[in-house]
């Protein structure tokens, strides 16, 4: 990408079933040179919505200029920034060069499918200020498609997996899999039709048949839950419009001597 120093040590996201790289870096270049060498990045590998600005603006120059947008957008590039933080996104062109004749095709292609792809790769970096006079950057960046249908569908399971270690809640649909390639961590967020008594009854059975312990914060939605060998994991359930949100966070296998015990306070 030309901006190793910001994507060094990057680890690969799958979320609903797609995958995405992130990073995050300090430097002690300033918020705007920050912006200014992911805005190039982006104007030096066209997608398809910038090849059509650029042919409209060689083919006829002045009138470009009246009616183009302001700013990075002439470049098909999304730039804000403050004093103190900003973000660039744009979508960079894909394996093969993309050309002002294609952009039609990218259209209808997201248009029936709902695949943020056709527009290229995704490039995406939040750049803030720290009170030590350094640069934090978080870099999010997509190789492969984004499809909107299956990343977040209105109905049927979210794309992804569920947990090879714990079970889903009945009567539920899957709305969110993210997990973190070679890490133990993952979230998965499920719709239940049960109510948020009925869940909680559920997960304590399984755990307490299989020797989890297990410690609530009373009246919140929040339990824990320690297996014998340490391996840990979250429930959170929140009731919304007649269904219970399930949320199961893993975070795999701490201190195996580790005791549960959760309190009021944050």
């Amino acid at each position: 990408m030309g901006l190793s120093d910001f994507t060094h040590g990057a680890e690969t996201v799958v979320l609903n079933g797609e995958q995405f790289h992130h990073a995050q870096s300090v430097t002690a270049e300033p918020l705007s040179r920050v912006l200014d060498r992911v805005a190039e990045h982006c104007q030096n590998n066209p997608g398809p919505a910038a090849s059509v600005l650029e042919q409209v603006a060689r083919s006829d120059a002045k009138r470009f200029a009246k009616f183009a947008p302001p700013g990075a957008l002439r470049n098909a590039v999304f730039r804000e920034e403050s004093a103190t933080r900003g973000m660039v996104l744009c979508f960079v062109a894909g394996p093969s060069s993309s050309s002002a004749a294609e952009w039609l095709s990218a259209l209808r292609h997201f248009s029936s499918t709902r695949d943020l792809s056709a527009f290229g790769r995704l490039r995406y970096s939040f750049a803030e200020r720290s009170g030590q006079g350094q640069t934090r950057v978080v870099t999010l960046w997509a190789d492969t498609g984004l499809n909107l249908s299956t990343l977040f569908p209105a109905t049927g399971d979210a794309a992804g997996a569920d947990s090879d270690v714990l079970p889903r809640p009945p009567a539920a649909r899957r709305t969110l899999s993210a997990s973190a390639e070679g890490m133990p961590f993952s979230v998965r967020s499920y719709e239940s039709k049960q109510t948020l008594e009925a869940a909680q009854r559920f997960y304590d059975a399984w755990m307490s048949k299989r020797g989890w312990q297990a410690a609530h914060d009373g009246g919140s939605g929040f339990s824990s839950y320690l297996r014998s060998d340490g391996y840990q994991a979250f429930l959170s359930l929140m009731p919304t419009d007649g269904h219970t949100y399930v949320t199961v966070t893993e975070t795999g296998v701490v201190d195996a001597r580790a005791t549960l015990e959760l309190g009021s306070e944050p």
